[in-house]
């Protein structure tokens, strides 16, 4: 339901997850790999938009169409990070259904991240 606020979610990603998706995406810089907490990198944070998607939904597979992040503050591995999320709109074009979430990640009380996030996440049948 567009506006309905979803239930809350931790997110607790691990180092190895971390360090596995800055090497897949070719980020070597020490800010995202130095010491026992480093910054999380903003792209490998959309995984927590994408577990709002997977822990709220029953899904086929979905694409991610767009991301516009918002960077309020530091996450660092080892935050209680706290996810929230609402749909914000929901609509269908050439047959497919596309969705809207506002995500927000939060740390100590404080938003330090905002996402919203789009997917096509019914597509259209396959044409004859």
């Amino acid at each position: 339901q567009v506006g309905t606020p979803l239930r809350a979610l931790a997110w607790n990603p691990t180092r190895q997850e971390h360090e596995d998706w800055c090497d897949a995406a070719g980020d070597d810089l020490p800010l995202f790999r130095a010491g026992e907490r480093p910054r999380i990198q903003p792209g490998f944070a959309l995984r927590a938009a994408n577990e709002v998607l997977r822990n709220h939904y029953q899904l086929d597979p979905w694409i991610h169409t767009a991301s516009r992040i918002v960077q309020r503050g530091p996450l660092h591995l080892g935050d209680a990070v706290e996810v929230r999320a609402v749909p914000t709109d929901k609509w269908e074009r050439k047959g497919h259904q596309f969705l809207t979430l506002y995500v927000a990640l939060r740390n100590a009380g404080h938003v330090v991240m905002e996402v919203h996030h789009s997917a096509i996440f019914r597509l259209r049948p396959a044409q004859p």
